[in-house]
């Protein structure tokens, strides 16, 4: 985006409005392939039930997030790939699409790009507060890979930054794949390669994924480079 031009605009007065929509003309629509698999990421995930709903008129949790591949449609099979805290045990979870909803109102069928609200008929306490966030939706056969110990191509940041050098061994590093969040140690540092062990902790992803890594100035986390899962 570098060549993308900055336009002042004002909408309540109808100032350059007309500017702005010739400018995103210009943007080239990225090749939405039909073969695409279901992942979805979820950013929130909810339990829609009042205290008290008799249990015939209970609904099922709702997943909030956005499509990053393929299409999702009312009806069709899914399964939940959850991370995993320490402690915890890894169980993939089958449901069903029951209803989706878009800001555009309810939708029969969704893709790439949009994001969208999920009821299905998983428990709704499983749902609630948030409690799937970090987990993956995909179809049966696109299951996430879920992994504590992480291999990923590396590149810092170039401008110039608080770093006084560069990774060490044995380093905290904050990582954010998809939408999970998880604190490792780095393992080894090659160049051009970065590896991370997060312990007890495992998240869902696949390979090619995007991954920001954040480094701790001064007990602030602060961002330092990025790369993609190996």
């Amino acid at each position: 985006f570098s060549n993308v031009s900055i336009i002042p605009t004002f909408a309540n007065q109808n100032i350059n409005i007309g500017e702005v929509v010739q400018e995103i003309g210009k943007f080239e629509v990225s090749d939405r392939k039909n073969n695409e698999k279901l992942k979805m990421q979820i950013i929130r995930s909810f339990d829609v039930n009042n205290p008290g709903t008799d249990i015939k008129d209970l609904k099922g949790g709702v997943l909030g997030g956005g499509l990053n591949a393929g299409k999702l449609s009312v009806g069709d099979h899914i399964v939940l790939t959850p991370n995993i805290t320490p402690g915890g045990k890894f169980k993939s979870i089958k449901s069903t699409a029951v209803y989706i909803q878009s800001e555009f109102g309810e939708e029969k069928s969704v893709g790439r790009g949009l994001s969208i609200g999920v009821l299905t008929n998983l428990d709704p306490s499983l749902a609630r507060r948030d409690a799937l966030v970090g987990s993956v939706i995909t179809s049966e056969d696109n299951l996430p890979r879920v992994e504590s110990k992480l291999k990923m191509s590396y590149e810092p940041i170039k401008e110039k930054t608080v770093f006084d050098k560069p990774i060490q061994k044995g380093e905290a590093l904050l990582l954010n794949v998809l939408s999970s969040r998880a604190v490792g140690t780095a393992q080894d540092i090659s160049k051009g390669e970065l590896y991370v062990n997060l312990g007890e902790v495992s998240i869902p992803f696949f390979s090619g994924d995007r991954v920001i890594v954040s480094r701790k100035v001064k007990n602030t986390w602060t961002l330092a480079g990025s790369g993609t899962l190996l």
